[in-house]
């Protein structure tokens, strides 16, 4: 086989590859893929970028990757997609998305019973700038609650000034 025809096999047989992250560098944001007995160089970090959000996900050292490479050469690769793994357990349920973290935090949303489910492993911070409004048909607490920072009305009725006159909506 001539060089040109080996070249050009070897481009081809490059041009999609599945490899394996074989070093991520979370600082520059590269990595590097082991492709059957050849490392790749440092790759660009694969993201998901749109026109209002960056979407960052720290990647894990052991995952399959899809690497597509302009012109057979893989110093140019980038990563198109991630693959499966019977590593990391999953669903089996076609209605249930779900991201999972680690620790066990996680966020499910099944269309099949349009339940949104959040279970965090530790503590929840949640501060805006503006107003929060909750709105549902009913809402339950289940739990100690604490308010500091101001007063707390219902109704128009306010908790650190409304006044109880002995007899009148309190038991004695």
């Amino acid at each position: 086989m001539s060089f040109e025809l080996a070249e050009l096999s070897r481009r081809l047989d490059n041009v999609i590859n599945l490899g394996t992250i074989a070093e991520a560098n979370h600082v520059t944001r590269k990595i590097r893929v082991n492709v059957g007995t050849l490392k790749t160089a440092w790759l660009p970090w694969p993201v998901s970028i749109g026109k209002n959000y960056v979407h960052w996900q720290p990647l894990r050292v052991g995952t399959q990757v899809v690497l597509a490479a302009p012109a057979g050469e893989l110093a140019h690769a980038v990563v198109v997609a991630m693959c499966f793994t019977q590593a990391i357990s999953t669903s089996d349920d076609e209605d249930l998305d779900e991201i999972e973290f680690n620790d066990g935090t996680r966020v499910s949303y099944s269309s099949a019973t349009q339940l949104l489910d959040i279970y965090s492993a530790g503590d929840i911070h949640l501060e805006t700038a503006g107003n929060l409004t909750l709105k549902a048909s009913a809402i339950g607490i289940d739990g100690p609650v604490t308010q500091v920072g101001g007063d707390m009305t219902s109704d128009g009725i306010s908790a650190q000034s409304h006044d109880h006159v002995a007899g009148v909506g309190i038991p004695e």
